[in-house]
């Protein structure tokens, strides 16, 4: 069981000697007391220490970004080849080990039961509470998530330069070549169709047949970055290219926003009709829906992760500079807090509001908003 930390104000990036920086950490996450902490170097800015209730040190890296079961409970995976469950306000309750890095994030299929892929070339299915209820092996090492297309039907993308429909009720596949590896997340749009990016650069669009009907060419590796519909209807993903791209249902070119960084993580619609979404350039971009910036917030490091709306509609980005950042649904920072944890993976909601984080140090953390 972990310790809850107060709320303290102190001045984290200003501090050129980290150890000692480590050290105060250390020294918060023994105890549970409350400490002023005076910020030195005359600076303005100040930083909190987040209000964790609960550290589980796990082991192996988190690059699997967590997912919800159908009934609530918590989902991850992990380089050590762990998938672990836990319940809905984020304690373990179960554990498989498969024979390689899980690096695919979890989905959701037929109703019960929850899909993960590994690099050793299996998907695994679970029921809700960890249980194996099938594996399949279609070929080739899996980076991405599933995406159910229909009843049974899933699509997803392969190492093998291949994107994979399958029939997991009659263990029927087909498979779409590409040029390069397959490590885009595949989304389903309202239409029926199913987008997903590729390593050689292009974002191919599937009928429900798995027939390709078109596809967007960019100028980088699409990675994590799920495409999202707009309320205007448009479609939004950020591509190694540094651009956020935004396309149209007919995937023709309505703007592109122009980061310093790649863009891995998916980006949100906020309440406020605004995009928001990270860069490896450590900015948090926030642009109205045809593209234009309207607020840019500089964070330590780079943003990998996808940033999560809370229920009070405000956004919190992850950063790897071990921070996260609260913003309101116009843009503006709010506040900003220090974990302790490079965070790779996209933090997801337990049950009650709070955030449960997968980290990079192997430990999976709930942290109070």
């Amino acid at each position: 069981m972990g310790v809850r930390i107060r709320f303290l104000k102190i001045n984290i990036f200003k501090s050129t000697n980290y150890s000692f920086v480590a050290l105060i950490s250390i020294v918060l996450l023994l105890s549970s007391s409350c400490y002023k902490y005076v910020s030195y170097n005359n600076s303005k800015s100040e930083y909190c220490v987040a209000n964790i209730k609960d550290i589980q040190h796990t082991g192996g890296a988190y690059f699997s970004s967590p997912k919800h079961t159908p009934n609530g409970n918590i989902v991850a995976g992990n380089h050590n080849g762990n998938v672990l469950f836990f319940n809905s306000e984020g304690d373990k309750i179960n554990s498989y080990k498969t024979k390689s890095w899980v690096h695919a994030t979890p989905q959701s299929v037929s109703d019960t039961l929850i899909s993960l892929g590994s690099y050793d070339g299996n998907i695994y299915f679970f029921n809700n509470d960890g249980q194996l209820r099938k594996v399949i092996k279609p070929g080739g090492k899996i980076f991405t998530n599933l995406v159910e297309v229909s009843k049974d039907i899933v699509l997803f993308g392969a190492n093998r330069k291949s994107i994979i429909w399958y029939d997991l009720k009659n263990d029927i596949k087909k498979v779409f070549k590409t040029r390069k590896l397959n490590h885009g997340s595949p989304a389903l749009l309202s239409n029926g169709i199913a987008v997903i990016g590729s390593s050689d650069k292009n974002l191919y669009f599937f009928d429900k047949d798995f027939n390709m009907i078109k596809s967007y060419k960019t100028g980088g590796w699409i990675m994590h970055s799920k495409p999202i519909e707009l309320s205007s209807g448009n479609i939004a993903f950020g591509s190694y290219d540094k651009c956020l791209h935004l396309i149209n249902s007919k995937g023709k070119l309505i703007n592109k926003i122009k980061t310093g960084g790649k863009i891995h993580g998916t980006p949100v619609e906020t309440s406020d009709s605004l995009i928001a979404f990270g860069s490896f350039d450590g900015n948090i971009y926030f642009s109205d829906l045809n593209g234009k910036i309207v607020n840019t917030i500089k964070t330590r490091k780079k943003i990998v992760a996808s940033p999560l709306v809370l229920p009070n509609k405000n956004i919190v980005f992850a950063s790897m500079d071990r921070c996260l950042y609260y913003c309101s649904p116009n843009g503006e920072l709010l506040s900003v807090t220090y974990t302790g944890s490079k965070i790779f993976a996209s933090p997801i909601l337990t049950q009650s509001g709070n955030i449960f984080l997968a980290t990079l140090d192997g430990s999976v953390m709930i942290v109070e908003p």
